[in-house]
């Protein structure tokens, strides 16, 4: 490997916009409360996630049920919360945790955004459009694996980019342990951790063919952040294999494809996916020949691009409503308001994200065109969350009624895909960029006062 030392180095923060971070962190915490406040710890599985926290508090030792996507860290800070708060209201203090995890979570976030984003301006709209999505505030506040598993990845992300960029042996090292752990916990949280050291090995590769890394720490990142969680993954797997022995799987495949699904659903759009922009809801009903039926939930009546969108700016599952459905007025006018105006932030992420990712793959044949050290662990990261759980619909049963297309499921993903954008936005010519700094300046309050105005209740 190469003895070239990474040299990247984080962009100043003036004084205003920590200021702006505070601001910006301390509103996401208000909203998330006041969801929490309105019942939206009550999301789709919760049911389920009670049943198996109950289970887990009267035989600590059993830690999985039905499948090895069920982790237990869920399972154990509610098992916490009810015996610290004796039983009062035990799954609120839960989902209050979770805010305040996921609000550290933005502000790593934020912290990881000065490798990659020199206009302070970018940096703090890039981090109100993520605090603010429906997606971000909900998900974080559900009593559900998604939100525990949010802390952990953004953690692992971080950790890694600072081990990069150390020139100290004794600090890279801390940060790559640092990496391990994080990496580790996050596979009591979700089974999606175990494609993570892939995305760690991708960058190492990345980095060595453009001479940016050495072997001592190329050697030291690949035992801390890939071999030691691969083994902490495989060991809970293990574990839970042992113990979900005999029990009916609860999620099941055909590796031939069901059809539910298609590969042109997944990746296409069609037609019929304009009727998103009415923002419809996931229970919401309708007539067709003389039966009741549920849209959203028809086999490949709308494109997954589509679903995403729409489960990212608006609350789908109605939970800031107790899913009630239909969805009052205005929250319903401002749900489509907000469906159609982030379509200049998702159809802006995806030309972002295609333009790294070739980027990237050029500059294995010309190493100087290869990204910065920040934006190939974080991309690299993300896809490895995304792509296989994307990817496998088109496999599993049930895509659409089984609801596997939700956002929520690729979250963290969808953070970094997002904040592409806006270092797209900063690597503008001159005027350009300015003139994307103004707009996104713009567009983004107005947005985020939009959606939290159409799930406030």
């Amino acid at each position: 490997m190469s003895v070239k030392e990474s040299s990247e180095q984080p962009a100043p923060i003036p004084c205003w916009e920590r200021w702006m971070v505070r601001l910006i962190l301390t509103l996401f915490v208000a909203v998330a409360f006041n969801a929490i406040h309105n019942g939206a710890i009550m999301g789709q599985d919760f049911s389920v996630h009670l049943t198996s926290t109950n289970r887990l508090l009267r035989e600590p030792d059993k830690w999985f049920a039905g499948n090895i996507t069920n982790r237990p860290m869920l399972y154990w800070i509610g098992g916490w919360c009810v015996w610290f708060s004796h039983d009062k209201y035990p799954y609120q203090l839960a989902s209050m945790l979770f805010t305040l995890s996921g609000a550290a979570a933005l502000g790593f976030l934020h912290d990881a955004t000065r490798r990659v984003i020199i206009s302070p301006l970018l940096r703090v709209t890039g981090l109100a459009l993520l605090a603010f999505l429906p997606l971000t505030v909900l998900t974080t506040v559900v009593y559900a694996a998604d939100t525990v598993a949010l802390l952990p990845f953004v953690l692992a992300g971080w950790s890694v980019m600072r081990s990069l960029e150390q020139d100290s042996g004794p600090k890279a090292v801390g940060f790559a342990a640092l990496a391990g752990v994080a990496f580790s916990i996050g596979d009591f949280a979700k089974a999606t951790f175990l494609c993570l050291p892939a995305a760690v090995v991708f960058v190492l590769l990345a980095l060595w063919r453009s001479g940016r890394l050495t072997a001592q720490r190329g050697w030291m990142l690949l035992a801390l952040g890939v071999v030691l969680p691969s083994a902490v993954g495989g060991w809970v797997v293990a574990k839970c294999a042992r113990q979900i022995a005999g029990e009916p799987e609860a999620h099941s495949f055909n590796w031939h494809g069901t059809g539910e699904l298609t590969f042109r659903s997944l990746v296409g759009v069609k037609v019929s996916d304009r009727r998103v922009l009415d923002a419809p809801e996931y229970l919401a009903t309708e007539m067709r020949s003389g039966v009741q039926i549920y849209p959203l939930l028809i086999e490949n009546d709308y494109s997954y691009p589509a679903l995403l969108h729409l489960g990212i700016f608006t609350d789908l599952l109605n939970v800031a409503n107790s899913a009630i459905v239909p969805r009052p007025e205005p929250q319903r006018t401002l749900a489509r308001r907000t469906v159609r105006l982030g379509l200049v932030f998702s159809l802006g992420a995806l030309a972002a994200v295609l333009a790294f990712w070739g980027l990237t793959f050029r500059g294995f044949f010309r190493p100087s065109h290869m990204p910065s050290t920040a934006a190939l662990v974080w991309s690299s990261l993300a896809m490895a969350w995304y792509v296989p759980i994307a990817g496998a619909l088109p496999f599993v049963n049930h895509a659409y009624i089984m609801g596997y297309w939700l956002p929520r499921l690729v979250l963290p993903a969808l953070w970094i895909f997002f904040l592409s954008l806006f270092a797209a936005a900063d690597r503008l010519p001159g005027r350009w960029r300015g003139a994307a700094g103004v707009i996104l300046a713009i567009l983004v309050p107005i947005l985020s006062v939009l959606e939290i105005r159409s799930f406030w209740y």
